[in-house]
């Protein structure tokens, strides 16, 4: 396993689900606070896929 730098999979893998929980309902406004939850969930996911920690690590949220 390179773990030199993200794997080009995981990226859009982990967009995905961050961008698909922060658009769903029907709110024409965006809930920031959303996004760590939905972050969390992304990195469950690859980590629950048995990957290496150089896949998932390196998705951290930072801020409020």
């Amino acid at each position: 396993t390179n773990c030199r730098t993200m794997n080009d999979v995981d990226g859009p893998e982990v967009a995905k689900i961050v961008y698909g929980r922060l658009f769903e309902g029907d709110s024409e406004y965006l809930d920031p606070d959303v996004i760590p939850y939905a972050l969390d969930e992304a990195v469950q996911m690859l980590r629950e896929a048995g990957l290496p920690a150089c896949r998932w690590a390196p998705f951290i949220h930072l801020g409020i």
